[in-house]
């Protein structure tokens, strides 16, 4: 590989649980997704003591809203909306002590496996620091031995893998225990519970991304960041990591991989890179590459890594693995920096209080000027929610301000069709030197309620919310959909209008040629057609008293938002166009 390339060596167990997860095959399996604990399944002691005084099951599924109703659980909501199975010392039912409290699998047989491993997903941060989770397993349910003690994680889930073979051929059973000793705490989650055979042969590609995930998204000074979309003015040489578990019971030698990066669908840097040494069985190592490449010109690229094995893989389909970024500029997508997908995944709010919600972007200084930040509100936002743009440093000392902005009907109904609200800063920001910013929209409690859209899951650091001392900090998993903004104008709603809003009629949705929009009255302006990344797609005059066609033959199926702008008002639209 003509580039460099490095990698860290990592114990699998101790990796947070992003990205995309290893194929196997599961002799015994449970995601808990039922509102009941699945059959045969049993806890130890079967009920604790409530703080009513009655009893109640210590155990039971659940959803992270659920698992942090009184705010000291703080679970990932990891997929969105998923469910898990909990021991929650601090919300009912229980809210109650949890000393020593133990969930056990039902029997597996393991007669047919010779090499066999244990995989779930586990949330234990450890509050306060002397509670305690381990996993264990017995071959008769009476005597117990311990494989894994959890370490504290804040705001994380934990993979881990564990290895079985003590226990291949026979029966065996696992038992996920807690312990709050005594204090109280918060409490222990699990999930995505697999037992599968090892062969001898089977390593697997992760997550993969843009930047360097070896480094911590608290640490700044170096671009490392996986950015969804960088300006081309901001392009750095490419940096991309992904990551190699072996998930068989041999040592993995003989490992190749190979990268290839398109920009616009044509291969811009290709290379490979042979491994020395070998990765031991239930190891996770993190190959980082700069390629010394610098995309140069805007349009999506694409990464795709292939990892070839000799001996020859037993589970080759989980060894291709890929990333993606835009590379925007002006007039394309905005010449937005994101960290944030596009995708309102999730939402963030602070039960009615203010707050700032936002992300750190690492920027090369003298290359741009920040005109504002583009932010989209989600599900629950009512008009009336006051919001002000804001740009800090790492230290949340404020570089630049705008004016706080009353988001109208339209300006929801803009975001809830898939566009952004655009947020001017008083003066374009200049960064004279490579510095790190905090982008962030402050909600101040207003008329109306607001809920920040977020998207995409990010190293933990990178996307922040802020509390409305402005000094309580938290990092949500999920990026807010807070983009700075490298041009002017931007799509969306300047923040000084007058004059009407309204809802535009729109004729053959779904389109496929063509898209018809109806006269609303005299008076000329400009109809413009975004598309769902926020891509202008089209720019019409129209004098708003004749019927307007917009061609659609080339477009892909999406759906489509319609402003019309002009001097008395803006009037919104949205389409669906099929193929």
């Amino acid at each position: 590989m003509s580039a460099s390339v490095r990698k860290l060596l990592l114990p699998l167990l101790l990796l947070p649980s992003v990205g995309a997860r290893a194929q196997v095959t599961c002799l015994f399996t449970e995601d808990f997704s039922a509102a009941e604990l699945p059959g045969g399944w049993s806890m130890e002691p079967a009920t604790v003591v409530d703080a009513s005084g009655g009893a109640t099951a210590p155990w039971r599924t659940g959803t992270a809203a659920e698992a942090d109703a009184a705010g000291y659980f703080p679970l990932p909501d990891d997929p969105v909306g998923n469910r898990c199975v909990l021991a929650n010392d601090d919300a009912a039912p229980c809210d109650c002590a949890m000393s020593g409290v133990s969930l056990i699998t039902p029997v597996i047989d393991l007669a047919g496996s010779t090499h066999a491993g244990l995989r779930c997903r586990i949330y234990h941060d450890g509050r306060p620091a002397n509670t305690r989770a381990r996993v264990e397993a017995s071959t008769d349910g009476t005597t117990w031995t311990t494989l894994f003690e959890c370490p504290p994680v804040l705001g994380a889930w934990q993979e881990v893998l564990l290895n079985l073979d003590a226990y291949a051929g026979g029966p065996v059973r696992i038992r996920f225990t807690y312990d709050d000793a005594g204090t109280w705490a918060s409490g222990m989650a699990v999930d995505d519970v697999c037992v599968f055979d090892r062969p001898a042969h089977d390593v697997a590609l992760g997550h993969a991304a843009l930047g360097d995930a070896t480094i911590s998204a608290f640490v700044t000074g170096d671009r490392s960041l996986p950015y969804s979309h960088l300006p081309l003015e901001q392009a750095a040489p490419l940096m991309a990591s992904v990551r190699v578990r072996n998930l068989g019971s041999e040592p993995a030698q003989g490992m190749s991989l190979a990268l290839e990066v398109q920009l616009n669908g044509t291969t811009v840097w290709n290379g490979s890179s042979d491994a020395t040494g070998s990765l031991a069985p239930l190891t996770d190592t993190t190959w980082v590459v700069n390629t010394g490449w610098t995309p140069d010109a805007t349009g999506d690229l694409s990464l795709q890594w292939t990892l070839t094995t000799t001996p020859a893989d037993a589970e080759p389909t989980d060894n291709v693995a890929s990333a993606a970024q835009v590379i925007t500029g002006p007039g394309v997508v905005n010449n937005t920096m994101a960290l944030d997908n596009g995708l309102p995944e999730t939402f963030l709010d602070n039960g009615g209080e203010g707050f700032s919600a936002g992300c750190r972007f690492e920027l090369l200084g003298g290359a741009s000027l920040i005109h504002g930040l583009a932010v989209k509100v989600g599900d629950g936002t009512a008009p009336g929610a006051l919001v002000t743009p804001l740009l800090a440093d790492g230290e949340l000392n404020v570089l630049s301000a705008g004016s706080t902005d009353t988001l109208t009907e339209a300006d929801v109904a803009l975001c809830m069709a898939g566009g952004w609200h655009y947020l001017a800063f008083a003066e374009p920001v200049a960064v004279p030197d490579d510095a790190d910013v905090v982008g962030l929209v402050r909600y101040d409690p207003g008329n109306g309620a607001l809920r920040f859209a977020a998207g995409g899951v990010v190293p933990q650091g990178s996307a922040w919310i802020v509390g409305s001392d402005g000094f309580s900090i938290t990092y949500p998993l999920r990026a807010p959909h807070v983009r700075l903004v490298l041009q002017e104008p931007v799509t969306g709603i300047a923040p000084a209008r007058n004059g009407s809003t309204g809802v535009l009629t729109l004729f053959a949705d779904p389109a496929s040629e063509q898209l018809v929009v109806f006269p609303i009255g005299t008076g000329r302006g400009v109809v413009e057609t975004w598309d769902a990344t926020g891509r202008l797609m089209q720019r019409n005059e129209w004098n708003g008293t004749t019927p307007l066609a917009i061609s659609t033959s080339d477009w892909s199926t999406g759906i489509y938002t319609l402003l019309y702008r002009r001097p008395d008002g803006l009037w919104l639209g949205r389409a669906l166009v099929q193929r």
